[in-house]
């Protein structure tokens, strides 16, 4: 889409007041996306509207401190190195842009609430949980980006807190608070503490929402 296209329709959706969910997978698209958010938060400020940029694979250390600035809430998926990280990540982008792919702690140490999603496959989320720290190729089991790497407390707030916060819910669930929404769930394993290779292979025995059993037993 030209960028004179592709800016108006940004623009018209804006004065509609709007939502607006981009998508952006490479720095370039980024680029062009936070672009326009840009000379849209010039006329109206965006900050408190969160608007979304989905996918976000290698994000620049500048465009996350934009996303930081203009209030983006950023989404991407640690399986799209499960499934790209070998043969699309490094082979054609090569070493350099493998290991930055999905930056996960760049995000979280430039202060950006980053959230997960179970794409490429799609695989459950405790898969994805657990691809977000062991951060392998599917086709090889190298590990792409070990420097990207994060805690297990902060890869299961990307799944939850965060998650509320791009929805602008966080203030009713994404946490276990008192005032909050009582959904949890019940697992066979504990993944802040199980042996890192098990978490893929958690089961949910229990799902409660607004504190009522709707799957499983307790």
């Amino acid at each position: 889409i030209p960028w004179d296209h592709y800016r108006e329709i940004l623009k018209l959706a804006a004065r509609m007041n709007f939502r607006i969910h981009a998508e952006g997978a490479g720095r370039g698209s980024i680029g062009i996306a936070l672009k326009a958010f840009d000379e849209i938060d010039r006329d109206t400020p965006i900050r408190d509207k969160r608007y979304v940029l989905e996918h976000c694979e290698f994000p620049t250390r500048e465009q996350i401190a934009e996303c930081a600035r203009l209030g983006v809430a950023p989404t991407t998926s640690t399986n799209f190195i499960w499934g790209k990280g070998e043969e699309v990540y490094r082979q054609r982008l090569g070493a350099a842009y493998a290991d930055c792919a999905i930056p996960m702690r760049d995000w979280l140490d430039g202060g950006v609430p980053i959230s997960q999603s179970t794409d490429w496959g799609p695989h459950d989320a405790f898969f994805t949980l657990w691809q977000s720290l062991a951060r392998q190729a599917g086709q090889t089991g190298e590990v792409i980006g070990p420097a990207q790497r994060m805690t297990r407390e902060e890869a299961i707030r990307c799944f939850t807190y965060n998650g509320a916060w791009a929805l602008k819910m966080e203030h009713e669930f994404g946490s276990l608070e008192p005032g909050k929404r009582a959904d949890l769930l019940v697992l066979n394993e504990d993944p802040s503490r199980c042996a890192e290779e098990t978490i893929k292979d958690i089961r949910v025995d229990a799902t409660l929402i607004d504190g009522k059993l709707v799957h499983g037993a307790l």
